[in-house]
């Protein structure tokens, strides 16, 4: 009897399926975290992050101020980042306003301090942690706008990318008057204060669908001279997942992350 030895058959390489854009979900832009508060008498406020800011994400921060003849001055933080404007300073009637934002930010318990260059006064701030968006270069369109009113509008942008994420920034010079941020258009309120005898502040954030004309609206109670600005900012194509997003897809199997 002989035995015959069958040649094992070679090994097939598995076939990588054809990519399709659509099996890749890119994570939202979307705000993490935020926090305000407001002071006077002293020309500096600290404020910070009830939780540690997460590596890669953005700060976005306001400032509103009152005094006569101060300037807003740029903030700093524990965790040394570089703060930069949004826009240039608005000014109407001893009131300030501007915003900033850092990139691409280090991860870390963190406090904000904000600071004008007068003593004295009042000041109302407001911090935001932002996720998704591009590491660099991320800023894309501003616009600023004032006058006296119950409708306040930053101005017409148009973004020169879909999905961005727009901010939204007011401030005006009568205390105790109740804000309302445009929910009608998709705005949804970020931080607001409405002190009773101190300045007020209000943020507003949107996600953007088509690139199209956009602008930041609120309607104030009682009439009173106002500023506004309003910027765009182009989302990270290739941000990581978050929890439960699909990932990848390979032959036969999903791998989410968790």
């Amino acid at each position: 009897m002989f035995l015959v030895r069958r040649r094992p058959e070679p090994r097939r390489p598995l076939r990588r399926p054809p990519y399709n854009p659509a099996l890749f979900v890119v994570a939202p832009s979307s705000v993490v975290q935020s926090r305000s508060d407001v002071t006077s008498g002293v020309n500096f406020l600290d404020l910070a992050f009830l939780s540690s800011v997460t590596a890669g994400n953005h700060i976005m921060v306001t400032q509103a101020s009152f005094g006569a003849g101060h300037t807003i001055l740029t903030p700093t933080d524990t965790l040394l980042h570089t703060y930069v404007p949004m826009t240039a300073e608005q000014s109407s009637s001893n009131i300030r306003l501007r915003s900033f934002y850092v990139e691409d930010i280090d991860g870390g318990a963190n406090t904000v301090h904000f600071e004008k260059s007068v003593a004295g006064g009042e000041l109302s701030v407001t911090i935001a942690e932002i996720f998704g968006l591009k590491k660099s270069g991320s800023l894309d369109q501003t616009q600023v706008g004032t006058a006296t009113g119950t409708a306040v509008s930053s101005g017409d942008i148009t973004p020169t990318e879909a999905n961005c994420f727009l901010y939204g920034a007011m401030t005006h010079v009568n205390n105790n008057v109740g804000i309302t941020e445009d929910a009608a258009d998709g705005w949804t309120l970020l931080q607001e204060q409405i002190p009773v005898s101190t300045i007020s502040v209000a943020t507003q954030w949107k996600k953007q669908g088509a690139a199209a004309l956009e602008d930041a609206d609120w309607v104030l109670a009682s009439s009173s001279t106002w500023i506004a600005h309003v910027a765009s900012f182009l989302e990270d194509t290739g941000a990581p997942m978050g929890s439960g997003q699909l990932l990848s897809m390979g032959r036969n199997r999903l791998v989410l992350v968790t």
